[in-house]
């Protein structure tokens, strides 16, 4: 997840965290008694972002690639820099840097996330 703070004070979910069904209702219950006002819409999940048709490739992604899921990059920017389509960031950002984090946690690893605890969680999971 990463939150981006304006100089003007704006907050914004850069990456928007999933969470459990408990979670969402005490997210939800901070967000109501701390910020009146707020209004909730259940939305469908959005469209998903096509590239154009034709042959598709699986590139395996690597640490180096990952560590770019945890910057404060747009998806345009990473897919951009990865030679990725967009919908593959889209897709792959919000699992991976959730997976890894948890891991992370679990195995006492210190934030922010860096290219050796990646390797860390990729190795762990391969075992």
């Amino acid at each position: 997840m990463i939150i981006t703070i304006r100089h003007d004070r704006y907050v914004d979910f850069k990456i928007p965290p999933w969470a459990s069904e408990e979670q969402t209702k005490k997210i939800i219950k901070y967000m109501e008694q701390n910020f009146p006002g707020i209004k909730r819409r259940e939305v469908d999940e959005p469209p998903r972002y096509t590239g154009e048709k034709g042959e598709t490739t699986s590139k395996k992604w690597t640490p180096k690639d990952i560590v770019l899921l945890f910057s404060d990059l747009s998806n345009e920017e990473i897919a951009n820099k990865l030679k990725r389509s967009k919908a593959s960031i889209d897709l792959t950002r919000g699992a991976k840097t959730t997976e890894i984090i948890a891991w992370a946690k679990k195995n006492g690893k210190k934030m922010p996330i860096g290219i050796n605890t990646i390797k860390e969680c990729m190795e762990a999971k391969h075992k």
